[in-house]
Order: C-alpha cells, then sequence, then structure tokens
C-alpha cells in the first residue's frame, strides 16, 4: 500500500518536473530560433536595401554613360562642344563615383558572381567613357564613332541584365 501511495504521489510530481524541463528546453529552443531568425531578417533587409541603391545608381550611371554620345544629339549653341563634354563627363563622373563608393561599401553583403558583373559594369562604362574623352568626332570617322557608341550600350544593357538576374536571386528569401 505504502510503494502505490508513492507511486501516486511520485508519478505527477516527476510529471510536473518533466513538464518543466519540457518548457524550458523548448523555450530556450525557441529564443535561439527567435534570434537566427531576426539575424537573418536583419542581414536579408541590409541586403535588400544595398542592392536597391546599387540598381538606382547602376541605371543612372548607364543613362549618363549613353548620354555621351547620342545618336540623336541637340546641343545648346550658345555652349562650344568643349563645355558639352565637359558638362556631360562630369554628369558621368559623379554618377561613376557614387555607384563605385556605394559598390565599396556594400562588397561584403553580395555574391561573388554579383561583384564580378558590377566590375564588369563599372569597367565597361569607364571605357565607354574614356573612348568619348578621347576620340574626336570628325566626317571620316562618324560611323564608327556611332557604332563603337552602339556596341558598348548594348554590352553594357546585356551586364545590367545579367545583374538584375543576379540581384534577384540574391534576394530571394
Amino acid at each position: 500500500m505504502k510503494e502505490n501511495l508513492y507511486l501516486i504521489i511520485g508519478i505527477p510530481f516527476l510529471t510536473i518536473i518533466l513538464n518543466a524541463i519540457r518548457e524550458f528546453l523548448m523555450s530556450n529552443y525557441s529564443s535561439k530560433k527567435q534570434k537566427e531568425l531576426y539575424i537573418h531578417q536583419k542581414n536579408f533587409e541590409k541586403r535588400f536595401d544595398l542592392s536597391q541603391k546599387l540598381w538606382d545608381l547602376l541605371t543612372e550611371n548607364m543613362r549618363h554613360t549613353i548620354q555621351l554620345r547620342p545618336r540623336m544629339d541637340y546641343v545648346d549653341r550658345t555652349k562650344s562642344k568643349d563645355e558639352v563634354k565637359e558638362e556631360r563627363l562630369r554628369l558621368w563622373n559623379n554618377s561613376h563615383n557614387d555607384l563605385k563608393t556605394s559598390f565599396l561599401s556594400g562588397k561584403p553583403y553580395y555574391s561573388a558572381s554579383l561583384k564580378t558583373l558590377i566590375e564588369k559594369f563599372i569597367e565597361k562604362s569607364n571605357e565607354e567613357a574614356t573612348e568619348y574623352y578621347f576620340t574626336k568626332l570628325e566626317a571620316d570617322n562618324r560611323k564608327e564613332y556611332f557604332n563603337q557608341s552602339e556596341e558598348n550600350s548594348k554590352v553594357l544593357e546585356s551586364i545590367l541584365d545579367e545583374i538584375k538576374s543576379e540581384i534577384s536571386n540574391q534576394n530571394q528569401i
């Protein structure tokens, strides 16, 4: 009889202890998971914000790069060709510097393939600006001058499409 009494009292007591241990372990597991989820969420938000800023700067730089040598061009007659060239290069340079600064500051958050594509874009954009700066537009090189510009623009657009895909892949949940 005494043994049954110990079992009757001991089983509920053991159940309470086991439940308390289980609750403690589950809450500890839950807080670890919540912490991991929070860190993941903050990293995702950081990558997303950086990607959004980077995309804006990439498209701005693309626009200024294409505007260096437009096929259909209107130039204010009150400005000289050198003034127009200087203004275009200044706008391109500002967007290029903003892009490089943003890229370098966010570099730890980008995948290796995205870094490679952005570096390729920056290099090609720089190449187009360099060609614009050093190549004089004259009657005998007009066709080649604009064909080279168009070729560079197509390459930049292709790289930009690849970057867009890579950003989308990187920012998937």
